[in-house]
């Protein structure tokens, strides 16, 4: 069942008249009733948001890569760093975890 209701556009949503319920989750399309004028087009609209950024370089958007600064690599931990952080139960436990979590394909399959 399709209806014809009219509202307004009040801070960026869609108002209907009071008394309207539309049940959740119902698909509309909107559509609207004046011309948009082009003060209202998307560009225009990005224009007027756009803020100035006096601080970047003028070509910031060709070569934004290089405006980045360099981060220090993680450092690489000397052998047996990690030695002491679990115990040996604890290892074959999350080792027989994670060999009982594999998927193994049939061996019928090939």
């Amino acid at each position: 069942m399709t209806m014809s209701i009219t509202g307004r556009i009040v801070n960026g949503l869609v108002v209907l008249p009071p008394g309207i319920k539309m049940p959740e989750g119902a698909a509309v399309r909107i559509e609207t009733m004046e011309a948009v004028s082009q003060d209202d087009s998307p560009g225009a609209l990005v224009e007027r948001l756009a803020k100035p950024r006096p601080h970047l370089p003028e070509d910031y958007a060709l070569n934004h890569g290089q405006a980045v600064p360099s981060v220090d690599p993680i450092p690489i931990r000397p052998a047996g760093f990690f030695a002491n952080c679990y115990g040996k139960e604890e290892i074959q436990e999350q080792n027989r975890l994670a060999k009982a979590s594999v998927i193994r394909p049939p061996a019928d399959l090939e």
